[in-house]
């Protein structure tokens, strides 16, 4: 019931106005704090035209929107009412935002035909983000949508972990969401490459090994270092 009346709201002209003003102050956090990107493959890549995907926790969306800087990217978002508040902030940021996630309980959410426009995004030479344990978890746990993706685009996938030094956590939500603070770092970290499937049955695969990079460079968040 909660959720419903949430979704009405922000299908609204107030919830909208909200969804804008929210979008305008994430931008003036990225603007107090400062970012840097460290280990990034994506210029090599660039040069020998590889295709790469994008892979990040559900928890690291904001962050990683305010560091990433690709000129054609694309990001997979949720028809909820998070995707409403998330979707003006992407577009401030010149992220394409993709509407749709993945089937729960035998019933599409427009996820078949997001991917399917991600596909055609990568194939022209544009880059997909996607929060890949959303849009309800298990928290940490890769969905298959995509490995398949980056099997047929011959995409790599990169692994990424976005870090706030100052953050708000909300410890008690699924995804343990986190909203960077004003001045504070943000860090932009890339694990190494993982070469696309070579075919559906490793998938599965494909998802532990993922799951895999982006728990370890999680749990190496804390390091004074970053």
């Amino acid at each position: 019931m909660i959720r419903r009346r949430l979704r009405r709201f922000m299908a609204g002209a107030l919830g909208h106005a909200l969804a804008r003003l929210a979008a305008w102050l994430l931008c003036l956090v990225r603007l107090s704090c400062r970012r840097r990107v460290v280990d990034d493959p994506r210029p090599r890549l660039r040069e020998v035209r590889q295709p790469y995907l994008l892979a990040l926790l559900h928890a690291q969306q904001l962050a990683a929107v305010m560091l990433c800087d690709e000129k054609q990217l694309a990001a997979m978002v949720s028809r909820s009412a998070d995707g409403e508040l998330l979707t003006p902030f992407l577009r401030c940021r010149n992220v394409l935002p993709v509407r749709g996630s993945s089937d729960s309980g035998g019933r599409d959410k427009g996820g078949v035909q997001a991917l399917r426009t991600l596909q055609r995004h990568v194939a022209a030479g544009g880059t997909a983000l996607l929060a890949v344990d959303g849009p309800r978890g298990p928290r940490g746990q890769v969905s298959r949508g995509i490995v398949g993706l980056a099997r047929r685009t011959g995409a790599v996938i990169l692994p990424v972990m976005a870090h706030a030094s100052r953050k708000k956590t909300w410890w008690r939500s699924w995804d343990r969401f986190e909203l960077p603070l004003p001045f504070g770092r943000l860090s932009l970290h890339f694990g190494e490459q993982l070469r696309p499937p070579a075919s559906p049955a490793d998938d599965p695969l494909a998802q532990a090994e993922l799951a895999a990079r982006l728990g370890a460079m999680e749990a190496a968040a804390d390091d004074p270092q970053l």
